[in-house]
């Protein structure tokens, strides 16, 4: 099982990053302990949104779309969004029911939870 989650830094709100992970809690430990060169200036982060995947491969597949596929652009029209920490973006929204990918369960755990499908 494999998790795309969007990060966002608590000290620069503007500041957001998308990665893979089977593990949210320790990878997300692990940015904000500055274990990874695209996050370690940026730090704390929190998790925005993480979408669980049963299937490795589409995992992989809706990460790089929304790196740098069409899911790449923001709600907001801004095209800025890379994997690596980005400014002037709100990319929660490209993790919404419109992008989610068949087999994808979504939540926000910041507190609500988003539609699964």
């Amino acid at each position: 099982m494999k998790y795309v989650y969007l990060l966002r830094s608590i000290s620069n709100p503007k500041k957001t990053y998308i990665g893979i992970t089977e593990d949210l809690n320790t990878r997300l430990t692990e940015h904000n302990s500055g274990k990874s060169h695209h996050t370690s200036r940026h730090t704390p982060w929190e998790i925005e949104v993480a979408i669980r995947f049963q299937d490795e491969a589409r995992a992989v597949a809706f990460g790089r779309y929304l790196k740098f596929g069409s899911g790449h652009a923001s709600p907001n029209g801004t095209t800025n969004c890379e994997g690596h920490a980005s400014g002037n973006n709100s990319l929660s929204g490209a993790f919404n029911e419109r992008h989610a990918m068949p087999g994808s369960r979504s939540s926000n755990l910041g507190g609500s939870t988003a539609p699964s499908q």
